[in-house]
């Protein structure tokens, strides 16, 4: 199996495209800028070993804009806003369902 094909293409997209937000709402790249730099470290992780890429995939897209803006942020400062991003924005219907549950369960308290 090639590393490019560990994760799918639609799970990649999704996880770049909500590094992408992050660098433009929490870094204030702009949208050439973000998709130049987002870009180029995407080819280079393609370039990887199999469990580089598997273990690539399974961080965080704010720390992974984060890195590529060289501004590490706190992620508790914004949380929220980040979860909006993820989940909301570019989640699939199970990230999308937990956020509702946390939703529902802070409105019940």
């Amino acid at each position: 199996m090639s590393p490019s094909s560990v994760v799918p293409d639609d799970t990649k997209d999704e996880f770049w495209a909500v590094v992408e937000e992050c660098l433009r709402e929490f870094h204030g790249m702009q949208r050439e800028a973000l998709r130049r730099k987002a870009g180029k470290l995407r080819n280079a992780i393609e370039r990887m070993s199999t469990a580089e890429v598997e273990f690539f995939y399974h961080s965080e897209p704010f720390e992974v804009a984060c890195d590529i803006a060289d501004n590490p942020l706190n992620i508790a400062t914004h949380l929220d806003r980040y979860l909006h991003l993820r989940d909301e924005k570019h989640g699939n219907g199970i990230s999308k369902q937990q956020v509702q549950v946390r939703r529902q369960a802070k409105v019940k308290k």
